[in-house]
């Protein structure tokens, strides 16, 4: 019976992410909230009912970045082709030899975000910088505000 309720509860939301263009995944421990630029808009845990923020700026993320020359590369986000699938691919400009991808995953009612690159060129690529920004918010300005922060 509780597996029934799970299906479900991931068929109504996944109904729900086509028409708000976000992708939710949730399990009886947590929601998440994927936006339409691949990024996590939310993360709730719903035992404890905390919420973990995420910036929704240039910091936001899960997300790639890449610094080639002092020029700073952000990944374009493709849309997966099915809501299903929960991964963000990842296209850039000038380097379609590499494959990036950023997958949410439940597995044994644990989120799991899976970041993968592979080069599938021939010749070693070497930026001067390359990174993931988890993007969540821990900016915390003044007392007593980091007392709610993670």
């Amino acid at each position: 019976m509780k597996r029934i309720t799970f299906i479900v509860t991931l068929t109504i939301s996944v109904i729900t992410s086509v028409f708000s263009q976000n992708a939710i995944l949730e399990n009886e421990n947590w929601k998440l909230s994927v936006g339409n630029k691949g990024t996590i808009e939310s993360l709730t845990f719903k035992q404890s009912n905390n919420e973990v923020v995420f910036f929704n700026n240039e910091f936001a993320g899960p997300a790639w970045y890449i610094v080639i020359d002092d020029e700073v590369i952000v990944p374009t986000y493709v849309k997966p082709a099915s809501f299903q699938e929960f991964k963000a691919i990842k296209n850039i400009k000038n380097y379609d030899f590499l494959n990036l991808s950023i997958e949410y995953k439940d597995e044994n009612g644990k989120l799991v975000i899976l970041a993968s690159i592979k080069n599938n060129g021939p010749t070693p690529f070497q930026p001067t910088k390359f990174g993931l920004r988890l993007g969540i918010d821990t900016y915390m300005d003044k007392y007593p505000d980091w007392n709610d922060k993670l």
